[in-house]
């Protein structure tokens, strides 16, 4: 009920504040595992995963719609019963 007031705002600022969001939060948790990496003395580590950075924020986008896509599929599974019948 917080974020309700965000459905009275035009999509493309919702849209914006969400990559944003994301963008932080994904280099936020990476730049922590960077440091972990760098601590422990994995430097091989800590350069591969600057390197994979861009391809994960590509990745997380398909896999975040392959897990939507199977919420639907369940969602629509548990109504109508395992074999999707409508009797």
């Amino acid at each position: 009920m917080l974020i309700s007031p965000l459905t009275l705002l035009p999509y493309q600022v919702v849209w914006a504040g969400d990559l944003i969001l994301h963008l932080a939060a994904y280099f936020i948790l990476y730049w922590r595992w960077f440091e972990i990496a760098r601590q422990y003395k994995l430097e091989r580590v800590a350069a591969t995963l600057i390197r994979l950075f861009p391809l994960w924020l590509v990745f997380t986008g398909f896999l975040n719609e392959i897990i939507a896509q199977k919420h639907l599929y369940l969602y629509g599974a548990g109504r109508h019963g395992a074999a999707g019948s409508h009797a």
